[in-house]
């Protein structure tokens, strides 16, 4: 970048930091072109980012790191661009909880411990464990629904898989235990639908993705008009980076609180232990929490295939990385490369 357009540049976020605007996502401009100082960034390290990604990091397609409301790092790997819409698959897990929250700021539940059996008829279907209407909205929010994930049975044909799920064995008593499971996640994105009482595509691009910015992604639909609750979305590196710093605001964006404060707080905090197939981390609300002292405080949201959304509230910081293949290493980049990078400093 010649030297009067990056004036113009930082002149232009300067005063927009000012004025306490958010920062418009810079198309035009490769994002690690904004000076490394502007955002407390260490020039040398963030100079060797690229070249450890190209040499170390070969499953990574694409690296985004935000400070605050500014980009200050941006890496893709040959034949991946910007517009690339990327699946995020289990990130998809953390959106449809960031909807749950919007629905709830609207009034859509009564709360977060509302049961199935008040939300789902189908829930009180002969053949289903009794234990089943206790489930509540948070149950499956934290993955302890009590659900055996293991065990779906034989699918009579043209079943509703969902409403097919509900007859699966109870391991245990909902909220006793942790226990992955993508049935409970889809189950989460109909008590969505049912309470919301509309298009669910139409409410989220209302109320999360037109107010984000975010226009290029695909989401799609289970046969009965229901999103895809525990993966199926695909979002540009970019947008990914617009979640995280959705939730790094505590849910609010452009001077609108789009997710409630107190939503944001609980979801990013530790309600069990969590367990495969991350380890080393706490569940939210279909987000991970890290567990310091061994790891620097953060929540994030993981997908198969190396995708991340990494939160680091006292650096200011948001991590996106995307990958192609299981073991992508991202928390050991994060760790070892990009946060040694950023110099500490109090959250906004």
């Amino acid at each position: 970048m010649e030297r009067p357009a990056r004036l113009r540049l930082v002149t232009r976020i300067l005063a927009m930091l000012l004025l306490g605007a958010p920062i418009p996502w810079l198309s035009a401009q490769p994002l690690s072109a904004t000076p490394p100082a502007a955002a407390d960034m260490d020039a040398e390290r963030q100079a060797e980012l690229s070249k450890t990604l190209r040499e170390n990091y070969r499953s990574i397609r694409a690296v985004v790191v935000l400070r605050g409301d500014l980009p200050v790092f941006e890496y893709y790997r040959h034949g991946t661009s910007p517009d690339d819409l990327l699946p995020v698959h289990s990130v998809t897990k953390s959106v449809m909880s960031i909807l749950v929250g919007i629905a709830l700021g609207h009034a859509a539940f009564d709360s977060l411990d509302q049961h199935l059996g008040d939300l789902l008829p189908e829930a009180l279907a002969p053949g289903v464990d009794s234990r089943v209407r206790e489930i509540t909205i948070r149950h499956l929010l934290t993955m302890s629904s009590g659900f055996n994930p293991a065990s779906i049975g034989a699918l009579p044909p043209s079943a509703r898989l969902w409403a097919w799920s509900l007859h699966r064995p109870m391991l245990d008593a909902p909220g006793r235990q942790f226990s992955y499971d993508n049935q409970a996640s889809h189950l989460l994105s109909v008590v969505l639908t049912r309470a919301i009482r509309q298009d669910p595509r139409r409410f989220a691009q209302q109320h999360l993705f037109g107010p984000l910015g975010i226009e290029n992604y695909a989401w799609p639909l289970d046969d009965e008009g229901n999103l895809q609750g525990s993966s199926g979305l695909a979002l540009t590196a970019r947008d990914m980076a617009k979640i995280g710093s959705l939730y790094l605001r505590s849910g609010s964006w452009n001077g609108m609180q789009l997710v409630p404060e107190t939503y944001v707080t609980e979801a990013t905090q530790q309600h069990n232990h969590g367990g495969s197939p991350v380890r080393a981390a706490d569940y939210g609300y279909l987000w991970w929490v890290t567990r310091p002292p061994g790891e620097t405080a953060a929540y994030f949201a993981a997908g198969i295939g190396g995708q991340l959304i990494y939160v680091v509230p006292a650096r200011d910081l948001v991590v996106v990385i995307a990958g192609d293949a299981s073991g992508a290493g991202g928390r050991r980049l994060i760790n070892q490369a990009i946060l040694p990078a950023v110099q500490t400093r109090a959250p906004h």
